[in-house]
């Protein structure tokens, strides 16, 4: 049990930073536009209506939970993360540092095959034009 809560700790502290982060860019003298680590994600809107760099920053959170989760699960399930599985939607930067397969019995392992690859299916809604 105490995997699981160290999963939920780490996720919220995760969470947490991002939305600092968010906070922080948006405060005055921010950037005007989001570019993080190569990523400006094109936002689409109805006319009259606006999109902000707030906006933009919140998606890139999202994104990067999802990116988390799908590594998590990823590296649980098969020994290896998402730049094997999709490594298309990957855009740079240092593999994982210690993370390794899980001793899962097959109905687990089956569960985080089955959640890393709807994680990376979340991750293709958000970087790849329909």
């Amino acid at each position: 049990m105490s995997f699981h809560r160290e999963f939920v700790i780490a996720l919220c502290v995760y969470s947490l930073l991002g939305v600092l982060a968010a906070a922080a860019a948006a405060a005055p003298g921010g950037k005007d536009d989001l570019d993080v680590g190569g990523l400006n994600i094109d936002y689409m809107y109805r006319p009259g209506n606006e999109s902000t760099v707030l906006d933009k920053e919140l998606t890139q959170i999202a994104l990067n939970l999802e990116y988390l989760e799908a590594e998590y699960f990823l590296w649980g399930a098969y020994g290896f993360g998402h730049d094997v599985v999709a490594p298309y939607l990957v855009d740079g930067g240092p593999p994982p540092i210690g993370a390794q397969k899980a001793n899962l019995d097959p109905y687990y392992t089956d569960l985080f095959i089955q959640m890393g690859l709807q994680e990376v299916g979340h991750i293709r809604c958000f970087k790849i034009d329909p």
